[in-house]
């Protein structure tokens, strides 16, 4: 089993940038109504959550009052993780710290970095730091894929929440597929390139 602890933010939008997240944290936005079982498949198909559970040790879902962590992670235990710590932003923001970073105030100039490969493809060939995941095959509709992203939350709805813009791939090609249509919805300063071109700026870190 993998040392790494994944922690999981299974709060909306709104909520996240007004009292800011867990350091370490990866996105799965669920409203107060969600169907678990809906969620956790949206944070798969996402990549925020690992198809195969040993791919990480501990497991931290968090929400307002820890209600629907609970329900996510008996999702979780159905698909076979273990290890699975619940509770809320104030409970656990003592052992894993508060990402200032994520403000709302802060948030409004941040680059937001898109890695638009596989899982396969980010575990074999890292990716940038910093990146949150939309999963896009070589044969993906653009369209789909951006609503994909827009539903986990790795989008942001609100175009003015982030500066710049960074989408990668392989080579660049599904990146400027995603950009144009990031375009359509009025994000501005959008930069496309491959992991290869982008490394040296944004740096590497494991994609696993």
């Amino acid at each position: 089993m993998n040392g790494k602890t994944l922690i999981i933010d299974v709060r909306g939008e709104e909520e996240a940038k007004k009292f800011g997240e867990l350091k370490g944290t990866v996105r799965v936005r669920c409203d107060i109504s969600f169907d678990p079982s809906d969620c956790v498949k949206k944070g798969i198909d996402s990549g925020a959550v690992p198809k195969d559970p040993s791919a990480v040790g501990e497991v931290v879902v968090y929400c307002r009052s820890g209600r629907r962590a609970k329900r996510f992670a008996a999702e979780l235990e159905k698909l076979g993780f273990e290890n699975i710590v619940t509770g809320s932003l104030d409970e656990l923001k003592g052992r894993f710290g508060l990402d200032e970073s994520k403000s709302e105030e802060k948030e409004k100039v941040k680059t937001l970095i898109i890695d638009v490969r596989s899982q396969e493809e980010s575990e074999r060939d890292g990716e940038l730091k910093g990146s949150v995941r939309v999963r896009c095959d070589n044969s993906y509709d653009a369209a789909e894929c951006v609503k994909r992203g827009l539903e986990s939350g790795a989008v942001p709805k609100d175009t003015s929440s982030v500066g710049g813009v960074v989408v990668y791939c392989r080579s660049g090609k599904r990146a400027r597929r995603f950009a144009l249509e990031l375009e359509k919805l009025g994000f501005q300063n959008i930069t496309t390139g491959s992991l290869e071109g982008l490394k040296e700026k944004y740096g590497l870190q494991d994609g696993k």
